[in-house]
């Protein structure tokens, strides 16, 4: 076996210059998470943002003076799962895993409501917490 023919193996083994420092690098470091092949974008990704509106039903009347702005932010934890929270303590927060249904994305569960619709744009959010308060906002 040639040296040259040695010195390839020896660099495709990770042993080497090309190990230390990559083929035509001059020694600096990748960005962190640059090996990471991307994941795909799942329903977490597409309902991720910050809403705003109002909350149009409250059967406990504990809710803000109708006409002011409530704002509600979705944030993605997991694949197809978000933690929604608001500025306003008659929201609470949840935890839900969304799905689509038809033309919509809505969650699995059934202790609290949430209800995406794609189609308006900008993107509507109908949202209601344990099924007490009623919040309805647009994304934006």
């Amino acid at each position: 076996m040639s040296f040259h023919v040695r010195r390839l193996l020896i660099r495709a083994a990770g042993a080497g210059p090309l190990a230390v420092h990559g083929a035509g690098s001059s020694g600096q470091t990748a960005a962190p998470g640059a090996d990471k092949p991307k994941r795909k974008p799942d329903l977490g990704d597409f309902a991720e943002g910050v809403y705003r509106g109002e909350i149009i039903s409250d059967s406990r009347g504990t809710s803000t003076a109708p006409g002011q702005t409530v704002t509600v932010t979705i944030r993605r934890t997991g694949v197809n799962r978000v933690q929604i929270e608001s500025d306003n303590p008659a929201l609470p927060g949840v935890t839900v895993t969304l799905q689509r249904v038809m033309d919509k994305v809505m969650n699995t569960d059934s202790k609290s409501n949430v209800l995406l619709d794609p189609r308006q744009q900008p993107m509507r959010l109908d949202y209601s917490p344990g099924m007490v308060v009623s919040f309805s906002g647009l994304r934006g």
